[in-house]
């Protein structure tokens, strides 16, 4: 994705710190400062108070943060040996489900996929060691598929240094205003994710809808071109 546009997207060159004044907001790399008009903080709700924002942000934004969740969850794929019919199980005690697809044609996938969510689930399927534990679960459960252990592929987000979770998730302490808030914009400082998306919280969808939001709140307060024009 990031090829189709050129330089605009710069990979490997985090972002160390924000600043921002009423006229500009600049970001702070380690090959330089980008100076815009605005800038959109868009990176899951784990990284958001990662990196250090000049002058600091309003309590509100934090407390709305630390009130949000931080959810968890893996996937593991097995290409099958054999051909199956469509199908899905759970299992109870070991907190995973996994299921057999259709494609568009209508036909069974060749593929036996598993979905986990939370670390209790996680640490009881040791994804954190790899994919062996849970192919061995997998197999107690489905002992009528026939699996090749050696075209799997798993997938984690907590051990991920850019990501540190899977999605947000509400908590005892979550405030219905919470998206609202954390979408709110400070100055010139402007925030998108599946987090501040409300009802679409925790899907693609939401942080798909939540770019569409921001970028006509930026368009509409900014204009679509200020004095720096970026």
């Amino acid at each position: 994705i990031a090829a189709h546009l050129g330089n605009r997207v710069r990979l490997g060159c985090p972002v160390r710190r924000l600043t921002h004044d009423e006229g500009s907001a600049t970001a702070w790399t380690d090959e330089g400062a980008e100076r815009a008009d605005a800038v959109i903080v868009t990176v899951p709700l784990a990284c958001s108070s990662a990196v250090p924002v000049e002058p600091g942000l309003p309590a509100w934004k934090y407390e709305a943060w630390s009130r949000t969740g931080l959810g968890q969850a893996a996937k593991l794929h097995v290409m099958l040996a054999q051909p199956a019919p469509a199908s899905a199980v759970l299992s109870v005690p070991d907190g995973f489900w996994t299921w057999v697809a259709t494609d568009a044609s209508g036909a069974p996938q060749p593929i036996a996929h598993c979905f986990a969510g939370s670390m209790p689930a996680l640490d009881r399927l040791g994804v954190m060691s790899g994919p062996e534990a849970w192919l061995a679960h997998l197999a107690d459960l489905r002992p009528e598929l026939s699996f090749d252990v050696d075209r799997v592929l798993l997938t984690t987000w907590a051990d991920d240094p850019w990501a540190a979770m899977a999605y947000s998730a509400e908590r005892a302490v979550s405030r219905e205003d919470d998206p609202d808030l954390m979408a709110a914009p400070v100055g010139r400082l402007h925030f998108a994710g599946e987090h501040t998306a409300g009802p679409w919280s925790g899907l693609m969808e939401g942080a798909l809808r939540s770019g569409e939001r921001v970028a006509q709140e930026v368009l509409v307060t900014w204009g679509s071109r200020g004095p720096q024009g970026r």
